[in-house]
C-alpha cells in the first residue's frame, strides 16, 4: 500500500544502477517513520586493488567502470552516500568502509567471474572487444590462482542515517 511507513530500510547495491539515486532516496525516506533509519551499502570501484601488479585486473576494472557508466550507473557512489542521504533528509549520518581481500580462497575469483558475467555488456558499450574480453578472463584467473597474489573486491561504503522525529 501507498501509506506503508517502515522503521528500518535496508538497501544493499541497488542505488548505483538507478539513473537518479537521489530521487529514489527522497521516496525512501519519505516512507520512514519518524525516527526511522535508512541503512544502505554501496560499491566503491575506485579502490578495488591487487598486488602484485596486473594488467589484466587494471582492464577489468577500468572496462567494469567504463560499462556501468556507459548504462548510466555510478560503479564509485560509494563515497557519494553521506551527502545523498543528507540531501534527503536524513540526519545522525555516520559510514564504515569494509573491503573484503584475499591473499588464497574464494575472493581472489570474483574478479574474472564479474568480467564474465559483464563480457557480453562490455562488448555490447564497444569498450573492448570479445577476444580482449576472453583473453583478460584467462589472465585472471590465472592471476587468482597464482600463489602469492592478492585481489580485492571493490570497497564498501556502509552508511546510515535517522529521518527526524
Amino acid at each position: 500500500a501507498d501509506d506503508q511507513r517502515f522503521d528500518v530500510v535496508y538497501a544493499r547495491f541497488l542505488f548505483t544502477h538507478l539513473p537518479d539515486p537521489a530521487k529514489a532516496l527522497g521516496n525512501i525516506t519519505e516512507r520512514l517513520d519518524p525516527g526511522g533509519v535508512l541503512v544502505v551499502e554501496h560499491i566503491d570501484c575506485s579502490g578495488h586493488f591487487c598486488y602484485q601488479p596486473s594488467p589484466a585486473f587494471a582492464r577489468y576494472v577500468d572496462w567494469y567502470v567504463k560499462t556501468a557508466r556507459a548504462r548510466g550507473c555510478d560503479p564509485n557512489i560509494g563515497p557519494r552516500l553521506p551527502g545523498l542521504l543528507r540531501d534527503a533528509g536524513l540526519g545522525d549520518i555516520a559510514m564504515n568502509v569494509v573491503q573484503p581481500a584475499g591473499f588464497s580462497g574464494e575472493v581472489k575469483g570474483i574478479a574474472p567471474i564479474t568480467m564474465e558475467m559483464v563480457a557480453d555488456a562490455v562488448v555490447a558499450a564497444d569498450v573492448a572487444s570479445s577476444e580482449e574480453v576472453d583473453q583478460t578472463i584467462d589472465e585472471l584467473y590465472t592471476f587468482a590462482n597464482t600463489e602469492g597474489t592478492v585481489q580485492s573486491l571493490p570497497r564498501i561504503v556502509q552508511t546510515w542515517g535517522r529521518r527526524a522525529s
